[in-house]
């Protein structure tokens, strides 16, 4: 009896042990994807059902991020929606691409040329007071004739 009591105190330590390094090694994973910099792609494309305009957002880490979408023409003049909230993305493996309808008014287009500007942040970068936590990519398109298609000016 003393050897089993023995035996289940030492597998019990064991577990209390490992317990503690699994909790300090989420504690320090979750640390460090807060200091992270969201990495992610983004462009605009055709939906294949619908022949729609999406902004095709693929996080390329698992940092959460907001992000906000302006698309303007020649002179900026505006020809998407503005979003009066920041979307926001908590990546995950099981859905690797969000898309976002573009919303363009394509009679404003001036000489088919449209430019995607798309700033995001991580969600953490205001608790961490973090500005290398945020950035923006512009990214510029040739609408083609008919307007169902962007065509990549890079």
């Amino acid at each position: 009896m003393t050897w089993t009591a023995t035996a289940l105190a030492f597998i019990s330590a064991i577990c209390g042990v490992a317990t503690l390094i699994f909790d300090k090694r989420k504690d320090t994973l979750e640390e460090t994807l807060k200091k992270t910099r969201p990495e992610l792609n983004v462009s605009i494309k055709t939906g294949q059902n619908n022949q729609n305009l999406y902004v095709v957002i693929e996080p390329i880490n698992e940092v959460p991020f907001e992000y906000n979408i302006k698309i303007v023409t020649r002179e900026n003049i505006m020809v998407s929606g503005i979003m009066l909230d920041w979307g926001k993305i908590y990546p995950d493996k099981k859905r690797s691409v969000v898309l976002h309808p573009a919303g363009i008014n394509l009679t404003k287009v001036a000489d088919n040329y449209i430019e995607l500007r798309f700033d995001y942040r991580s969600v953490y970068a205001a608790e961490l007071h973090d500005t290398s936590l945020t950035g923006k990519l512009v990214k510029s398109y040739k609408l083609s004739e008919d307007k169902k298609y962007c065509i990549p000016l890079e």
